[in-house]
């Protein structure tokens, strides 16, 4: 991964994404992490927040078999947790893109952390996705991760041998397993942030 020395932010969305019913988002989500897993990445405060605000809707057995892998992920990988600063809120008030931009405070808040920290974001929010201006500071998915395939009229191409699971490491990997109870998104009336699943 080739990032020019930028700091690798990640959201709660890329994280939860790890348990999206969405295979195409889970695959991504796994396969990012664990092609990280030995690097620094950084998240800020209000995204693990939202990760637990998400979790804390399912019901205790579910819980119980989620955190532990948030836990020892959040244990074992190196993973900066940050919070804002007055810059970030100066940018948004400065910075002209802001302006224009359709998003909430909180997407404002977390690009503009990324911008001033010399940063580049991994995330499936489409809103920010859908922001021409902030193109530069986010991440695109490798294609490896999520391969296509290609068959030409000639020939059929035989789909390529997907691992299992990407590896994080023994113990790490027996817990994804078992957390894999969890699916996002929540299948409920009950009310919560759910603008960053």
């Amino acid at each position: 991964m080739n990032l020019r020395n930028n700091k690798v932010f990640i959201d709660a969305s890329l994280f939860m994404g790890m348990h999206s019913e969405n295979e195409t988002v889970r695959q991504r989500s796994v396969g990012f992490m664990a092609s990280c897993f030995k690097d620094q990445v950084f998240m800020n405060l209000e995204q693990v927040g939202l990760c637990d605000e998400h979790v804390w809707q399912y019901e205790r057995q579910i819980q119980d078999a989620y955190y532990p892998f948030m836990d020892v992920l959040h244990s074992e990988m190196d993973v900066q947790r940050v919070g804002y600063c007055e810059a970030d809120i100066a940018r948004i008030n400065e910075d002209d893109r802001f302006a224009s931009a359709h998003l909430s405070v909180q997407q404002k808040l977390l690009i503009a952390q990324v911008i001033n920290q010399n940063g580049v974001l991994f995330t499936h929010d489409q809103a920010l996705h859908a922001q021409n201006s902030f193109q530069e500071y986010l991440g695109q998915f490798e294609e490896h991760l999520t391969p296509s395939i290609t068959i030409t009229k000639a020939e059929k191409i035989p789909t390529p041998e997907m691992p299992q699971e990407p590896v994080f490491s023994t113990i790490l990997d027996a817990l994804y397993e078992t957390s894999k109870v969890l699916v996002v998104p929540f299948k409920s009336s009950a009310s919560g942030s759910e603008q960053y699943v």
